[in-house]
């Protein structure tokens, strides 16, 4: 264990090309002396360990596997001393000799610096992190010198304190650890090193924490450690996974694991080894509730989103900081979604009073390619967008969000500056504990069209002002089942005398202070909705101002289940008739239907039995709507996914089922348009 420790020490360099016997000798010495006094508190038994560095290079030749002298090492150290509350064998210095066990190394002679490690005794005598109530210690020493007896010393160390319970400035970390895979004890290895001095010894040499243990079952811990900014390097070994990360302890900290998610949980990380893998999972509708609005400071600084994803090459941190700041957003860990074993949400995006035209991608925030810079994890924009908006405008989107490292996701505005907000209305397990409810995908079905009023309400009648309706959306010998806990509808707004905000929300419960669309006087606009279903199987709808009819196209549902789990992805392009790709190039014409192959192609499976979908109108000549629907559909839906007039860039959320043979179909209505469809997920 103490070898594999020392391998991940901070500040020591990599393995040297070449070993101990190739650097040449500081000076002709005997012993190398380094001045400890003792340890404190003076109670406390254990061992300490020495490793040596050589040179200028900083070579530490015991965790070098190729050094021609390892065998001298124990266990990883070149030296391991012992004391107990009686005393120790290291009272009068720590030396280290020229020659050992009939080896002659020279590494007094080569020695230019030391890295100490305090590993105190718990119960049972054995070093243990989990039942103890002092952790350990390390420390840098150098500075040698010429001393008498053709030795050589550095200065006077003294008493090297230990972070103890209690004690000001010592903390631990603990927390669980959630997996969708059993988490037995000693499932992970782990490491913490400070990044810093936490403490000071009494010759005024700077004191680290340290810790190295594994997980005992749902829960870790880092031990008794100084307050400070750690490096922890996690491994789960049934995954051969590897991360390294940063973790601050500040007295009684918690920090929770998640062995599905991009950094473990952690907000920074640097992937080692594999790649922790998002798994599918099932839906858990919420009441929406608002994560995100810039105009006020919800979830973010209260300023627009600028342009870009939070690149910065400003040579001044703290200015990097705040752009990463203003492209982040934490999604997990409020208004019902829970901080771990979450692999999507589910968010109603808007975009308010762009600055510029432009277009917004919504994507999971990614590890960083080199852990010490801050800005390896930038250039990972998916080509692909959620949002097309053009200066002024106010523009609603449905996104499923995939959730990366420290529960966030990222933010690309590729021009301008822009308001955003967000809202949750549900989340996606990855397996991990209670899984959530299942989807099934539908030929869109007509549910609501106040302009017919087929059903409800009983004749034609617009939605006023300041008017709530409730909407049974189960039963009725509709396609919904009276066990759906949630729907997805696409909602419409047309023919509205004044601008407005539409919000739907699970019926029976207070309106919540979020909106699902927004338009202006004359315009129609789509969105996708999921919403949980309320009292009496109902959702509500509410109009802001004016007057507007409303359309509500059901095209799924959520209900407890075992097959219709959702996998997660980051967005990737399917479609784009501008070049190509996914089928002829070229625009749609007027009345034309095309299918799209979405099984099997780019991330998704064969299998794949829905699939959602960013669908972009882009450069129509004339008014017009585009239906997305089943290849395998009996006829065409009478529903549209996206609403548009000529010259407009409209996108829209689109969840729909896929045939046997993995194909949907689009269709257009009038005059010719580009299409473009990103996909974000997929069912199995």
């Amino acid at each position: 264990m103490l070898a594999a420790v020392l391998a991940v020490v901070p500040g020591v360099g990599p393995a040297a090309a070449l070993d101990s016997t190739q650097i040449g000798a500081v000076r002709s010495v005997t012993t190398a002396t380094i001045g400890i006094t003792g340890v404190t508190p003076a109670t406390t038994s254990g061992h300490v360990g020495v490793d040596v560095l050589l040179g200028s290079q900083d070579y530490s030749p015991c965790s070098n596997p190729s050094e021609t002298y390892r065998a001298v090492c124990d266990s990883g150290y070149y030296d391991v001393h012992r004391w107990t509350p009686s005393g120790s064998d290291f009272s009068s210095g720590m030396v280290v000799r020229n020659a050992e066990g009939g080896v002659t190394h020279n590494w007094a002679n080569k020695m230019t610096k030391a890295h100490v490690e305090l590993y105190p005794y718990g119960p049972g005598g054995a070093y243990d992190p989990w039942t103890q109530t002092t952790g350990g210690a390390a420390l840098w020493v150098g500075g040698f010198t010429s001393s008498a007896g053709a030795a050589r010393s550095t200065p006077e160390v003294g008493a090297i304190p230990l972070p103890q319970q209690g004690r000001p400035g010592t903390g631990r970390l603990t927390g669980t650890v959630v997996s969708n895979a059993a988490v037995t004890t000693d499932r992970l290895g782990v490491a913490f090193f400070q990044q810093g001095d936490g403490a000071v010894s009494s010759g005024g040499v700077g004191v680290q924490g340290f810790a190295a243990l594994g997980n005992r079952g749902s829960a870790w811990t880092s031990g008794y450690v100084y307050d400070g900014e750690y490096i922890v390097f996690i491994e789960d070994r049934l995954r051969d996974t590897k991360i390294v990360g940063f973790v601050t302890i500040a007295g009684a900290t918690t920090v929770d694991l998640d062995l599905e998610a991009t950094c473990f949980g952690l907000d920074t990380c640097e992937h080692l080894a594999g790649t922790p893998t998002v798994t599918s999972g099932g839906f858990h509708p919420v009441t929406p509730g608002r994560v995100l609005d810039t105009r006020v400071g919800i979830g973010h600084p209260a300023e627009k989103v600028h342009q870009g994803d939070g690149a910065s090459a400003d040579p001044n941190p703290d200015v990097r900081r705040a752009a990463a700041v203003n492209h982040e957003v934490r999604v997990t860990g409020a208004f019902g979604v829970p901080t771990t074993g979450v692999a999507a949400v589910v968010l109603n995006v808007t975009a308010v009073a762009p600055t510029e035209p432009s277009h917004l991608t919504i994507f999971p925030k990614p590890a960083r390619r080199s852990l010490y810079d801050d800005q390896s994890s930038y250039g990972q924009v998916p080509e692909a967008s959620n949002l097309n908006v053009v200066r002024g405008q106010t523009v609603p989107n449905l996104v499923v969000a995939k959730v990366g490292a420290g529960g966030k996701v990222r933010v690309d505005n590729h021009r301008g500056d822009t308001d955003l907000v967000f809202d949750v209305v549900g989340w996606f397990d990855t397996g991990a504990g209670t899984t959530g409810d299942v989807f099934t995908g539908v030929t869109p079905t007509r549910l609501l069209d106040t302009r017919s009023g087929p059903s409800n309400p009983p004749a034609p009648a617009p939605l006023g002002a300041g008017v709530t309706r409730v909407l049974p959306v189960t039963g009725g010998g509709g396609p919904v089942p009276a066990t759906a806990t949630a729907v997805v509808v696409n909602v419409t707004a047309t023919g509205a005398s004044s601008a407005s905000h539409l919000t739907v929300w699970p019926a029976g419960v207070t309106m919540p202070v979020a909106s699902n669309l927004n338009f202006v006087a004359g315009q129609t606009v789509p969105n996708l909705v999921t919403v949980r279903v309320g009292a009496g199987g109902a959702i509500s709808l509410f109009n802001n101002a004016g007057t507007t009819h409303v359309v509500v196209d059901v095209v799924g549902y959520y209900a407890p289940g075992a097959v219709g789990r959702l996998t997660p992805s980051s967005p990737a392009r399917l479609l784009d008739t501008r070049s190509g790709l996914g089928g002829p190039s070229g625009a749609f014409g007027d009345g034309e239907t095309r299918l799209l192959q979405v099984g099997g192609a780019g991330p998704v499976p064969p299998g794949a039995k829905a699939v959602v979908l960013n669908v972009t109108v882009t450069g129509p000549t004339a008014s017009s709507h585009l239906t997305v629907f089943p290849a395998d559909a009996a006829s065409m839906p009478t529903a549209s996914n996206l609403n548009f007039v000529a010259g407009q860039t409209v996108p829209n959320l689109v969840v729909v089922r896929v045939s046997g043979a993995g194909r949907v179909a689009l269709y257009n209505n009038d005059g010719a348009t580009h299409v473009i469809a990103d996909v974000v997920a997929w069912y199995t």
